[in-house]
């Protein structure tokens, strides 16, 4: 279910998969990307709940801790994408960039470091430049969902503009945000898991 990838040009083929109409079979599966460099964080546990929630309902869950790949690059600026149809860099974020085109969901999960994403998202972050073409279209198919999830020790009223801003990246390139869970745990005790969390982290599975 991923997007066609040219291995003599290097690129994955947004503009003709969906110029010939050729719908991608992304059906079923999600993306998750952990921001977080603590594996049992309070954003990552709630990422994880709407994982193992959308995996109880059949779908299939690739999830990407970004802080355990090693090489993880951002955006170059050479603009080869709007002329190739997609992110020509071969590097370690390239298949995360292929998983989050072959998807019908993604999770943006992230810890709020100095008010904004952790460095670790926004490098990813900073790749979706290659989801949109010259004039700000996207070479995504326009159907797919997000979910966001931040979390902070203080400053809750930072970490909703935090999630504003999240869901803003997904919306410019064509992913639609469903839900937000944005938590505070001034204590650091990572207990923001609390039942009601848990059924709002399932509730946004099921809009995926």
């Amino acid at each position: 279910g991923s997007i066609p990838y040219d291995t003599h040009t290097r690129q994955w083929d947004y503009k003709h998969r969906y110029r010939t109409g050729d719908a991608i079979k992304m059906a079923g599966k999600i993306t998750v990307l952990i921001g977080s460099p603590r594996a049992n964080g309070n954003s990552a546990k709630i990422a994880k709940a709407i994982a193992d929630e959308c995996q109880a309902m059949g779908k299939e869950v690739a999830t990407f801790h970004l802080d355990k790949i090693e090489g993880l690059r951002g955006c170059r600026a050479c603009n080869a994408c709007k002329k190739r149809g997609g992110c020509i860099a071969k590097d370690p974020t390239l298949p995360i960039l292929e998983s989050i085109a072959g998807s019908e969901g993604i999770v943006l999960s992230t810890p709020l470091y100095f008010n904004v994403e952790s460095g670790q998202l926004k490098l990813v972050l900073d790749r979706f430049y290659g989801f949109l073409s010259e004039d700000f279209k996207t070479f995504l198919p326009g159907t797919q969902k997000a979910a966001v999830v931040v979390s902070c020790m203080t400053g809750e009223e930072s970490s909703e503009d935090c999630a504003s801003h999240l869901r803003q990246v997904c919306s410019m390139c064509g992913i639609q945000p469903v839900g937000t869970i944005a938590v505070c745990d001034p204590g650091d005790e990572k207990n923001t898991l609390t039942p009601e969390i848990l059924e709002r982290a399932k509730d946004i599975a099921h809009k995926l």
